[in-house]
């Protein structure tokens, strides 16, 4: 895998009637490993990056992605196929906005 950003370099904003636990399990199908790292949180990993999904309203995704520009919409992908409204933002190094993903 390559290495992962010191810090988080996506973020997302999720709208839709799913829950945290049944947005967990859609990445689950997709390759992605889980854990509960909290109350109302997740923690999702894969060789693509380290994200932690919160249960709030609306559901909020952030994390590291390695190659953000490449992993980000597989990400993306992974919402889609669940029709899941949402707002994705894509950060480089400095903090710069590489990119915004959205549906």
């Amino acid at each position: 895998m390559a290495e992962l950003p010191e810090g988080s370099n996506l973020y997302a904003t999720l709208h839709g009637s799913l829950t945290a636990p049944q947005v967990v399990e859609l990445f689950v199908a997709s390759g992605w490993s889980t854990r509960k790292s909290g109350r109302d949180s997740h923690e999702l990993r894969s060789n693509q990056g380290e994200l932690v999904l919160e249960a709030q309203d609306p559901l909020l995704l952030h994390g590291a992605l390695t190659n953000v520009l490449e992993n980000a919409p597989r990400v993306a992908d992974v919402l889609r196929q669940a029709d899941i409204k949402f707002a994705l933002e894509c950060y480089g190094p400095n903090g710069e906005l590489l990119a915004e993903i959205s549906q």
